[in-house]
């Protein structure tokens, strides 16, 4: 089955007549095991829209980190760290890191998938941060065209990788804790922009009475009131990995 979908990814009826994919096909099949989620990211990953398809498979071909270990998820990890050293490339500034973590965190543990402008509103960035974040990530994130259309992981695996330093290596693991107590945090600053409370009457209107503005997006109004307690409850817990 994988032989298969690959062969049909690359155009190739029989891929062994076809020196490109020759040798890659039959190596991403054994790589991929039973794991069907590698040859989908795979093949995401070199269709990217702005990437060389030949170099970014022969990227993925010469890596050989999986090999040096002994998990069962070794190729798959390997896989995604390569997805993540694109997207935290090492010349971003620290700022531009710092902003694309924040994003990465909202779209693992926000309880309900947002979309890109619900989404730059929860968490206060601007719609062109969203955008720039999630591009080197598609291979491994649903990013809808339109910018009011739900963002979503493609698969649990790549939440769950994020989530284990064992296996996450490009990048510092995302804790669970420190992630839910940054997001109750967001959603609360999102709920005290959404209303103003008058001091005279101490009466509390919502802001969408002024003119729109970003932070006046109503799913990520919606998103802050109902969840910002269980972000703050799951901060609570501490896990080691």
């Amino acid at each position: 089955m994988l032989l298969t979908y690959l062969s049909k990814f690359f155009r190739v009826p029989d891929y062994k007549h076809n020196p490109y994919v020759s040798a890659a096909v039959p190596l991403l099949v054994t790589r991929a095991g039973r794991l069907f989620i590698y040859a989908a990211t795979v093949v995401r990953f070199v269709d990217h829209r702005l990437g060389d398809p030949k170099k970014r498979l022969q990227f993925i071909i010469e890596d050989k980190k999986g090999s040096n270990s002994t998990l069962s998820t070794a190729q798959l990890d390997s896989l995604y760290d390569n997805v993540l050293k694109r997207a935290f490339d090492s010349d971003l500034t620290d700022d531009e890191i710092a902003t694309r973590r924040e994003i990465l965190r909202s779209v693992i543990f926000l309880q309900n998938p947002l979309s890109r402008s619900s989404m730059a509103a929860v968490i206060g960035l601007q719609m062109e941060d969203i955008d720039l974040a999630l591009d080197p990530l598609r291979s491994v994130v649903h990013v809808p065209p339109s910018p009011d259309l739900l963002v979503t992981p493609f698969h649990a695996s790549f939440a769950d990788f994020l989530q284990e330093s064992m296996r996450c290596k490009s990048i510092p693991r995302l804790a669970p804790s420190e992630c839910h107590s940054i997001l109750a945090a967001r959603c609360l600053r999102c709920l005290n922009k959404a209303f103003k409370r008058y001091t005279t009457s101490h009466k509390i209107e919502p802001a969408a009475t002024e003119p729109l503005v970003m932070e006046n997006n109503f799913e990520a109004v919606k998103y802050a009131s109902f969840y910002w307690a269980h972000h703050i409850i799951a901060s609570q817990f501490r896990e080691n990995f």
